[in-house]
Formats: structure tokens, sequence, C-alpha cells
């Protein structure tokens, strides 16, 4: 066994067994990461070919640090990436099989809803969002036939409507959406039985499992042989993304699913405090659907935990801000402190009353990769392997010193397809274009893949044209910088495959890969619920603790009915962000849509008895922050739940 005398003893038994098939039930900040590397390290140590070894995971950040950690003990690295990643991988070497070209490139969210919404135009049909249509298809590609005979919605009928439009319009542009690259991968292993046994894996090791769907359950049996162990790590007590197709049920029957198997149970937290970690366990135990465990700590009891009343929800937001900067002036940096909430529209309030009492802070959500200012520069890494993407060649006509039109656009893409020659009228106009393009294209074989970036940034004089654009343009321009740093790491591979590597990675990427470096700002991190997933904060505030809020109770759509088990695990998660200190907020009103409602404090509340417990109240502090700011200048164009 691969020796690691930093282990407990249920963490050393985990990676001990390798004779059968095992389920870690690893709760919050138990070191599940570590164990799972540890695990990968032992097993190649015991002379297991690494090409043997498949590591899936949910996110590019675990993915990423689980290589960088094993790379320190052991020198042949296996397969670890996420389950879409080796979606990509199946694709690329196989993918021709079943009608999938070569150079796809995947569709991100911008891409599919711009389809989308152009064939909604089209269909002249107003009642359905792009977004909302986009979220129903994937669903449909997703379900199980059984579950596809189910009664539907209305936006679930549109999206049956469209899907075959919408699928072809990918098809034409040779990419592939984010489903397709699990159930093409299927499809590619049903079909073909000589590769899915070619990849003849010893043992397949998931970390996350309690977020696995349908689908990515389907690949995953696919890929087992009959002497394949899964080693699957993950919390029934984390089942978040319900929403998102996942089910705590694999969690639940993995035994009898990859028997013979047995699980092991880490309950030792090395995150929170005492008072914190009995605060998570009082809510998540009345759950059903879950493996029984008590966290437990050998640190400090620490503080109560604390606990916000308001009057309302701006009452509120200079109430938890006002807390912020008391924690500050007794020593806590800001960024050692997030404030989450159950929806994104209660960031609102919170931003405008960081921006009052001039504190520093960040809201989370907008992805990295999908900031214009990057897409724009991954437009061009785009057609440099796909050149029938028209959507990348869209966006960089709108990049150049140059004024070139849809018309002159939609007659370039039917020379590219029809393989004809352009008027020379036309020819003229993408000219400067097809210059750009040429030259781009001769030095990716010269030039390390960042050093290729820094000249396209300086060709098409695109420091220019941000400040021609956006008034933030040094901030946007701060965001290319950070860019070419981060495709660094993929110099010491040849130039289209550096290419491939970059646009897979920045096309997988989830919201969590986006929160990477935010310990390394200075603000408060205000974030959703969900997006903390994974993240862990000396101070944390969970804002707007209210019946019918958190835990969330209504209908949002026709269809979105509230499982109280799932909410009641969204609580656990909020608490287990804390390392240090826990606060509660609630308000007595809350305006949601324009609509004023009375709220009772969530049943959460008096799960860990704050009735019992000092209550902080401070009515006057909103009376006493700048108001020159107008609400209207802060005004962000989503308000939508995420769920």
């Amino acid at each position: 066994m691969h020796k690691n005398t930093f282990l407990n003893e249920q963490q050393k038994k985990a990676i001990a067994t390798t004779d059968r098939s095992l389920l870690i039930v690893a709760g919050a900040g138990t070191g599940k990461t570590r164990v799972l590397t540890e695990k990968i390290a032992n097993l190649i140590t015991q002379k297991i070919d690494s090409k043997h070894i498949l590591a899936l995971t949910f996110t590019n950040k675990a993915a990423d640090e689980m290589r960088a950690r094993i790379q320190s003990l052991v020198e042949l690295l296996p397969f670890i990436g996420t389950f879409h990643a080796f979606g990509v991988h199946i694709l690329r070497e196989h993918g021709e099989h079943i009608g999938v070209p070569k150079d796809f490139t995947i569709a991100d969210r911008d891409d599919t809803n711009s389809i989308v919404r152009k064939i909604l135009k089209e269909k002249n049909i107003q009642d359905v969002s792009p977004r909302v249509c986009i979220s129903h298809i994937a669903r449909i590609k997703i379900r199980t036939p059984s579950e596809k005979k189910q009664s539907v919605s209305r936006a679930e009928e549109i999206a049956r409507l469209l899907y075959p439009e919408y699928a072809l319009a990918l098809q034409r542009s040779h990419l592939l959406d984010f489903e397709d690259l699990l159930t093409k991968s299927i499809h590619v292993l049903e079909e073909f039985p000589n590769i899915r046994t070619a990849y003849n894996f010893s043992y397949i090791l998931v970390d996350e499992f309690q977020d696995t769907d349908t689908t990515q359950n389907t690949l995953l049996h696919l890929l087992k042989v009959p002497h394949t162990k899964v080693i699957a790590v993950g919390d029934s007590d984390q089942t978040i993304y319900s929403w998102r197709g996942a089910r705590v049920e694999h969690m639940l029957t993995f035994q009898e699913d990859h028997a013979p198997a047995t699980h092991i149970i880490l309950d030792k937290n090395y995150r929170s405090t005492k008072n914190i970690l009995e605060a998570a366990n009082s809510i998540i135990s009345k759950n059903t659907l879950r493996f029984e465990k008590n966290l437990t700590t050998d640190a400090d009891r620490g503080g109560p935990v604390q606990f916000l009343e308001s009057h309302n929800e701006d009452e509120e937001a200079d109430t938890i801000i006002d807390t912020c900067i008391q924690k500050h002036k007794q020593g806590a940096p800001y960024s050692s402190m997030a404030i989450l909430y159950r929806a994104n529209f209660q960031s609102r309030a919170l931003e405008l009353a960081c921006i009052r009492a001039h504190i520093p802070y960040q809201v989370i959500g907008v992805r990295f990769f999908e900031r214009a200012e990057i897409k724009n520069l991954l437009a061009y890494c785009i057609v440099m392997l796909n050149t029938h993407a028209e959507h990348a060649y869209t966006r960089i006509a709108k990049t150049l010193a140059c004024s070139i039109g849809t018309q002159t656009l939609n007659s370039y893409f039917a020379s590219i397809k029809n393989n004809t020659t352009l008027p020379p009228r036309i020819a003229k106009k993408i000219e400067p274009l097809v210059h750009t393009l040429f030259r781009l294209k001769k030095n990716i074989s010269v030039y390390t893949l960042s050093k290729w970036l820094s000249s396209l940034v300086e060709d098409i004089q695109y420091a220019t044209y941000l400040a021609n654009t956006y008034d933030n343009h040094q901030e946007r321009l701060q965001s290319v910088k950070e860019l070419i740093a981060f495709v660094e790491k993929f110099d010491y591979l040849d130039g289209e495959t550096a290419l491939r590597a970059l646009l897979t990675d920045a096309s997988l990427g989830s919201d969590q890969d986006d929160l990477r470096h935010i310990h390394n700002q200075r603000g408060v991190s205000l974030m959703t619920i969900h997006a903390s997933k994974g993240l862990e904060f000396d101070i944390v505030v969970v804002a707007g603790m209210e019946e019918g809020l958190f835990p969330y109770e209504e209908h949002w759509g026709e269809e979105n009915v509230r499982d109280p088990e799932e909410e009641r695990r969204l609580c656990y998660v909020a608490f287990t962000r804390a390392k240090k200190e826990l606060i509660c907020s609630y308000a007595k009103t809350r305006s949601i849509f324009g609509k004023k409602n009375y709220k009772a404090p969530s049943i959460f509340l008096y799960d860990i008895g704050f009735k019992n417990t000092e209550m902080y109240y401070n009515s006057n502090q909103s009376n006493t922050l700048n108001q020159s700011k107008k609400i209207e200048d802060y005004i962000d164009e989503d308000d939508s739940i995420v769920w």
C-alpha cells in the first residue's frame, strides 16, 4: 500500500480495499479528494497499469487537483477527467462510426441559445424563452424511454417540436452540445462492442458519485467488463442537482448494482467547528434517503451559530454587510467571508449594500469562458479547427476593424459549403477576414498556444476594439491576459492539439471550475448555495432563511415542485461551507418580483434552536450607509431563480 501516515483509520481502510467494488460515503470536509488520489497512487504502486485505470470527476477543477496531487506520487498518470471529457475522448477516437466528424466543436450555452432563438423566431413562438427550451431539450436527451412518455408541459411540447431542427442546425455546423458528448458516446459503445471491450479498465473511480444522472450511470455500466471494480466516492447528503438529473438512488443501490461490493463511511470532518457540525447534523438527520452518519471533529466547539433578523430584504442586506464590516475590523479578511443565498435574485440587495458600504465584493455567477471578451477570442480558435462553425465567424467579424455585414457573411458561408467562388464585390469585403484567418492558420504550427494567442490579440488590435466597445475595457483586457496565462499549460502540445485541448477545457468547464481563483480575491464572495459546493470559508452567512424561500416550497413554472429532502441537503451544504463562524439571516417581509410577502422564519432555523439563542438585530443600519447611488445603476438583467 502507498504509505501516508496522515490518514485516519477509515481513510486507510478505504485506500487499502482493492478486492471488490467500493462505495466511499464521504461526508463534507472528510478529505475525500485526498482519499481518491491516494487510492489511485496505491493502485499504481501495486503494479496496476495506469492505462487500465479511469478516474471520472464532475469538474475540471477536481480533475486538475487530482492530477497535480498524483503527479507528485507516481510517474505514469491514468486518464483523469470529467465524464464529458471522456465522452469527447471516445468521440474523437471512434465518433466517425456513427457520423460524428472529427473536427466537431462543442457548443456552449450561448451557441445553443442562439440556435433555438432563431428557430423560435422563425416559428413565431413567443411564450417560451430559448433558455427554458434548451433546458427541456437537454432533459429530453437524457430521459429513459419510459420517462419520455410521461405527460409534458407546454415548454416541453415546444422543445420536442423544435428538437429536429435544432439537431440539424448543430449537425450543419459540426457542433455537439453538452448532452451529445455522453449520449453519442453511449451510442458508440452500444453499437460497437469491440470498441467497448477494448477499453478494458480494471478500476473505474468516480468522484461526486451522488451527482451522477441516468446517462452517466449508463456510460459507467457500459465501460465495465466482468473484472472491473468500481470505486465511487460521494455523499448522499450532498445530492443537490436533481434538477439536472442527479439521482441519489445511484448511491443507495450501489452495492446491489456493482456486486460484490462494500461501503466505508468517512465521517471525521477536518473543516468546521463542533457547533457548525451539530447544526448541519440536526438539519440532515431528518432525511430518509441517505446513508446514516454523523459528522464529528477534533476541532474546538467554536462560537454559537449566530442569527440576524430584519424587517425586509434591504435591511437584511445592510445588516449582513454591517456584520461583515465588524468581522473585518476584528481581523477577518473580506476574502474569508461568503454570503450564500437560495436564488439569484437575492444578490441584488446584497450587492447594493456592498456598494453603499464601500466594501470589496464579487458576485460569483458569470463563468470566465462565457465572458464576451473571451468568447470572441475562442471563436478564432474554433474556426482554425472547424470551418463549418458559422456562429464563430459571426463573432470574429464583429471584432475586426472593418464592416462585414450579415449578408456578406452568409454569402461567405454558402461559398464554403458549396465550394464555390465568391463574386468580386463580396470577396473584397470579406478579404480582411480571410487574410487574418490565413495568417493565424499559418502561425499555429510555428508558435506555442500562448504566443499564438498573444499574436492574435495584437494582430486584430483587440485592446482597441475593447476600448471602443466597453466602458470597463481595462477589466476585460485583464481577463484576456488571464486567458493567455491560462493557456500556457497547453504550450507543450503542438498547434492544433493545443487548440483542441483549450476548447475542450473551455466548453466543459462548470460553474465550479470558474471559482478556482476566488480565494485570491480581496472581496466578500456572493453566490448561490449551489455554486458554493466544494468551497469553504472562515465565515459564512446564509441569507433569506424564510419559509417559502429556503426551503423553497412553491411551484416555479409548471413542473418544479421542490423536494423537501433536497432542500435539507442544500441547507446542509450551505452550513458545511463554514469553517469558523456560521451566521443565519432572515427577513420578516420580502418583495419577490414586485410582490411583498410576509415571511415566517425557516423551519431550518427552528431545527437548530434559534429561539434559544441570542438574536443579533440592527434596524437602523440602512440609515447610516451611503445611499447616493441609484438602484437602477446596478440592476442585473438575469433575475431568474437558479435550480
